[in-house]
């Protein structure tokens, strides 16, 4: 059954279904971390998202369809596996994806494709996952590919099977192409992609290759935007044990490498558009959201409160005398 998600009314709800249930995820990682002796990083996980500041407008200063507060501040610890920033992280990927194809002129049009291959055991799991980046780009240069396809956008996402305890590696891409594409002598059919894809892995098996034609890119992009790797995949609340062993694996297979990439024209928009790195920048200013200090705002400061592992909330007034008054006056 699908469930209609929480519609969110103010600050205090964004941060009780949407920051609460991301920090004590984050918590459970660092925990785990400090078992694994990795103490200095546990510790930058714990101290992810302990402040919290957004700031509430009137409505007569919001555009028509943006919510009334913004969030202003905040700490975060930009660790990989981090639940609260990977949520962040997600947020700001699928605003700056959306903000390209927005600005990638209307002669283009666009195909989602996912690339696999075999699951891996843990220990296997840094060879796979360099061997599927090095693999995508090696295709990325073959001849058929650079000719039909004018740019890229594509992420790694990694996800664990509890039962058989492997993990898989996956790539989503965005490929952009000219309107002719679909009736075009050089249109590569999926039998074709298939054959590309194996031989860029140079494997002897057929790999698994999904590639359809986008037409809702709301969701495709939400598609391509997800977590690089979900809290779900590594914490198992009732088995400590497993849970390190799942995050050392995690650690170790997605350290050093590039969880996104853009090419072509994906990428020359991105640079007309002076987008920050969405992998390593800012994840407090996620949707381009413009802070005002010209108008008067309520200011919502929370603060997390390890005693009873919640936030606690202090608001404060801050006025803008000058703006405020009566313009006649």
């Amino acid at each position: 059954m699908n469930m209609k998600k929480k519609e969110i009314n103010c600050p205090e709800e964004e941060i009780e279904f949407k920051f609460l249930p991301h920090k004590k995820r984050s918590l459970m990682l660092s925990e785990s971390l400090y078992r694994l002796h990795l103490e200095n990083r546990s510790l930058r996980v714990k101290e992810c998202g302990t402040f919290i500041e957004m700031r509430k407008y009137d409505k007569k200063y919001i555009a028509e369809g943006e919510r009334e507060w913004k969030l202003s501040t905040a700490n975060f610890c930009r660790d990989r596996l981090c639940s609260m920033c990977n949520w962040r992280r997600s947020l700001k990927i699928f605003g700056q994806v959306s903000k390209i194809m927005d600005n990638i002129p209307d002669s283009y049009r666009f195909i989602f494709l996912t690339l696999t291959v075999k699951n891996c055991k843990g220990s296997e799991l840094k060879y796979t996952v360099r061997h599927l980046l090095s693999s995508f780009k090696k295709m990325a240069n073959y001849k058929p590919f650079k000719q039909v396809f004018k740019g890229y956008f594509r992420t790694l996402e990694c996800t664990h099977n509890h039962i058989e305890n492997s993990y898989h590696p996956h790539l989503h891409v965005i490929l952009a192409v000219n309107k002719s594409y679909f009736k075009s002598k050089n249109y590569i059919s999926h039998s074709k992609f298939v054959e590309m894809w194996q031989k860029a892995l140079k494997i002897s098996y057929e790999p698994q290759v999904n590639i359809q034609k986008i037409k809702d890119e709301r969701h495709m992009v939400a598609e391509v935007a997800k977590y690089a790797v979900k809290s779900d995949d590594y914490i198992i609340e009732d088995n400590l044990e497993y849970t390190d062993e799942i995050v050392m694996n995690f650690i170790i297979g997605m350290s050093n490498v590039r969880l996104i990439a853009y090419g072509g024209i994906f990428n020359e928009v991105r640079k007309k558009l002076d987008l920050d790195d969405a992998e390593n920048g800012d994840l407090v200013h996620v949707n381009n959201d413009t802070l005002r200090s010209d108008v008067s705002y309520m200011v919502y400061n929370f603060h997390w409160s390890s005693g009873i592992r919640n936030y606690t909330l202090k608001k404060e007034m801050v006025y803008n005398v000058q703006i405020e008054c009566d313009e006649d006056n």
